[in-house]
This record gives C-alpha cells, structure tokens and sequence, in this order.
C-alpha cells in the first residue's frame, strides 16, 4: 500500500486550540500532519483444512491496534478470525467510506494467509 501524504494548501496557523493545532483554513491538524487517523486491521490464523492455522495473526493485528491507538491516535476497528467475513468487511469499508475526508488518513492492515 502506497502511503499519501496530505498536500499542503494552507500554513499551519501558530495559534492551539484544546484539540491541538489548526490550519489557517480552521481544520485541525492531527499527529503527522492528518485530521483523524483510521485503522482496518483484520487478523485470520483459524483456517479450516487444508490450508495449515498460524499461530500469529489475531495477536499481531491486537498488538499493532494498541500501537495506533496509544502512540499515533487511530481509531481502529478489528476483525478476527470469523469476525472477518466478507460481509463484516464490506460493512467497515462502507460505513469508513461515510466518515473519512481529505484530510484524514486510512490504513488497511490484514495478517494471514
């Protein structure tokens, strides 16, 4: 996945708000320059046979949730194992779609195989 960067149409002003910095336009500026950052992140280790289980990935999507959450300000959602149907997939992916704008940032993270 090829990350994108916002363009910067306005200067950042130097004035802070209680929500943290803003743009001359108004909109805050979040952690690296977002407005608000979501996460995706799917987690598969409980395959049926004969595709081999793995032993790592609903731990590893748990572990980079708390990553994003605590050290970069995602809000995230998870889907594990039989969470992670194509429907519950296309729901998140819509229901995203609704609430993400241009100055936001999506990530899209699946461990499996």
């Amino acid at each position: 996945m090829i990350a994108r960067s916002p363009k910067p149409t306005t200067p950042v002003s130097s004035s802070t708000s209680a929500e943290g910095p803003t743009q001359a336009d108004g909109c805050r500026i979040g952690l690296e320059g977002f407005e608000r950052s979501h996460a995706v992140l799917i987690g598969i280790d409980d395959y049926a046979e004969p595709v081999p289980k793995l032993t790592t990935p609903v731990r590893d999507v748990e572990e980079v949730d708390t990553v994003l959450r605590t050290h970069h300000g995602f809000s995230t959602k998870l889907l594990r194992n039989s969470e992670a149907t194509a429907s519950a997939l296309a729901n998140t992916l819509s229901g995203l779609a609704e609430r993400v704008d241009t100055h936001d940032r999506v990530l899209i993270y699946f461990a499996g195989h």
